[in-house]
């Protein structure tokens, strides 16, 4: 059995409007399957590099399209502060701000590392 994750404390310092946002993706009648969770763990992996990948170049197309796939998939796992920071990155590439494009990602990624150790014991 997996420990309970509140990831939206890695999220309140980049998103302080995070609290009022979440119930928009919460998903609170189905249950998270721990191959679904290994999934998305998986395809995370994938989405950081992406956007690290598009970071630097400010590929918007790249930043937009792994924004919006984290967006959908986020409650779904549980973690809807995931698809709320998701939502938060297409506001910054589609307003071009650079600065606070990394910023979501870096917090992105230490949220990532946070869950994945808890869900990989």
């Amino acid at each position: 059995m997996t420990m309970p994750f509140d990831g939206s404390t890695y999220f309140r310092g980049l998103i302080p409007d995070l609290a009022q946002r979440l119930p928009l993706f919460t998903v609170t009648e189905v249950p998270v399957d721990p191959e679904l969770i290994a999934l998305f763990l998986e395809q995370l992996e994938h989405n950081l590099r992406d956007v690290r990948g598009a970071l630097a170049p400010m590929n918007s197309k790249t930043l937009q399209r792994v924004a919006h796939s984290l967006k959908g998939v986020g409650g779904t796992v549980g973690s809807p502060e995931v698809s709320v920071l998701a939502e938060e990155l297409e506001r910054a590439v589609a307003a071009g701000a650079q600065d606070r494009c990394r910023m979501l990602v870096d917090g992105l990624a230490q949220w990532e590392a946070a869950y994945r150790a808890v869900h990989n014991n």
